[in-house]
């Protein structure tokens, strides 16, 4: 099982003060990872079990405004990782595994809390007025869904979409991981390279 909680080191991408040196002023923003049971979990100093992190939300938003288009990188245990805000992903630099990540305003995510609602069930708002599809098998127009199998949904996307719509995000759907460019409108799985076409429409709700 992989630890969940990281270690900062720089990297020639960016720079950022070093996790004992906390962020000056208090973000807006919250990160989070997709952990091993699908939870979204905020980067933290300390997590529940008590395993420490030199670096936190705060810390990744500051090296976010730096280069919104750059990378960071991290270590936890023996492991090292790479954090691309551009794809929005960590990467393990000795397995190659990757995770998704994203970046939520901390007062929608604030809200959720109050309301009794967890990080892996928060969503773009209903009044987002758009959804997500891809072109099927048989050129069927067909709306992102967990139910498909697969690791997000419309409203992810859309979320992911709007904190960088020049950007690109990965999912999962079975076997496969497919890597997702909002600029070209073309998902592309990474093993076969076969790309299909998407689209973001309105809703009318």
């Amino acid at each position: 099982r992989r630890p969940k909680f990281c270690s900062f080191s720089q990297n020639q991408t960016t720079s950022v003060e070093s996790g004992e040196q906390r962020a000056t002023s208090r973000s807006k923003y919250t990160w989070q990872f997709k952990g091993e049971e699908d939870q979204w979990t905020d980067y933290q100093y300390k997590n529940a079990r008590g395993v420490k992190c030199t670096v936190n939300s705060d810390d990744i938003e500051q090296n976010y405004q730096q280069n919104p288009q750059g990378s960071m990188g991290f270590s936890t245990g023996h492991f090292t990782y790479i954090l691309d805000f551009n794809r929005m992903v960590q990467t393990n630099q000795e397995t190659k595994t990757s995770r998704e990540i994203r970046r939520i305003k901390k007062a929608k995510h604030a809200a959720n809390i109050v309301l009794g609602i967890s990080s892996n069930q928060q969503k773009t708002p209903l009044n987002s007025g758009f959804i997500w599809q891809f072109l099927d098998e048989e050129n069927r127009w067909t709306e992102y869904k967990t139910e498909l199998g697969c690791s997000v949904t419309s409203a992810d996307i859309e979320q992911s979409y709007g904190n960088n719509p020049q950007g690109s995000m990965t999912f999962t759907a079975g076997p496969f991981t497919y890597h997702l460019d909002f600029s070209a409108l073309m998902q592309t799985n990474q093993r076969t390279q076969k790309r299909r076409q998407v689209r973001r429409i309105q809703q009318f709700l």
